[in-house]
């Protein structure tokens, strides 16, 4: 059995060209690619010649949402140790043989968040110089999805997974997936470190940069802040309404009343909307 298994959630025959264009390098009996292509309608699109390797696993999904595509990939993960990976990523033999030896060093080390890099090897954010425990993060960072690398026994034991009322597909709330899991698996006791290396090249901006300003995202942001800063959620919203309006150009009171009110959601339906238990 494979090591690690980098798993991927796609959606739709220009996806999983996407996919097919990644660069995924063969380690036989180490490393495995678990492919998850949603094709809510029509049909399945022939699998491509690139992807038709004894390593790669490709299922397609009669769904929408991306928390629900990852969900999927989760229920498919046999390996001790998983990648959460996008479609337009790159990755090299060291940098996955980094992410085994990380877990294989630190048998307690439960999950682990690493670097991005474009494709001119610059980051699209400020990346911390030196570790950290995730439970108490350094100043100004944050996650993005493709960072994350997991031990599945730890997520398993505490039955987390994403929560498919948020994130890309979902039109209340469409972010915030990768911010909710980070916060149940803290909220769980597991413990999380920051390892500055490189795990992978991110080909285009990320979703957060290119749909900032949009409510579904602005209301997910709100109702995460309830959920992460319960105390400081509101002070944060007007930090939050004020940075989006300055690099949006959308108006500041639009931003804010977005994020109130998936704040208010949360305040008031917390309970409902933050359950991780399969919707029916």
């Amino acid at each position: 059995m494979a090591k690690l298994q980098v798993m991927i959630a796609t959606f739709g025959a220009e996806g999983l060209a996407r996919v097919a264009t990644m660069k995924l390098p063969a380690l036989e009996g180490v490393v495995e690619y678990l492919v998850s292509c949603q094709i809510p309608e029509g049909e399945p699109p022939a699998l491509p010649a690139a992807l038709r390797r004894s390593d790669v696993d490709v299922a397609f999904e009669r769904s929408r949402g991306v928390a629900r595509n990852r969900n999927l990939l989760l229920s498919r993960w046999t390996s001790p140790y998983g990648l959460i990976a996008d479609d337009d990523l790159d990755y090299t033999s060291a940098s996955l043989l980094d992410v085994i030896a990380a877990f294989d060093d630190e048998p307690d080390l439960d999950f682990a968040a690493f670097m991005h890099v474009i494709a001119d090897g610059t980051t699209e954010k400020p990346y911390p110089s030196e570790t950290f425990d995730m439970a108490r993060p350094a100043k100004g960072y944050f996650p993005t999805a493709p960072e994350f690398a997991l031990r599945r026994a730890s997520l398993l034991r505490h039955g987390i997974r994403y929560n498919e009322r948020f994130g890309v597909g979902c039109e209340r709330y469409a972010s915030g997936e990768e911010d909710l899991l980070l916060d149940d698996m803290l909220r769980a006791g597991l413990r999380g470190r920051f390892i500055p290396l490189k795990l992978c090249v991110h080909h285009g901006a990320t979703t957060g940069i290119r749909s900032a300003a949009r409510p579904g995202v602005l209301r997910a942001q709100g109702a995460v802040l309830h959920r992460t800063h319960p105390l400081t959620a509101p002070l944060r919203l007007l930090l939050k309404a004020r940075r989006t309006s300055r690099a949006t150009g959308t108006p500041f009171a639009i931003c804010l009343w977005h994020l109130l009110t998936g704040w208010k959601d949360a305040l008031l339906h917390g309970h409902e909307i933050f359950s991780t238990s399969p919707q029916r």
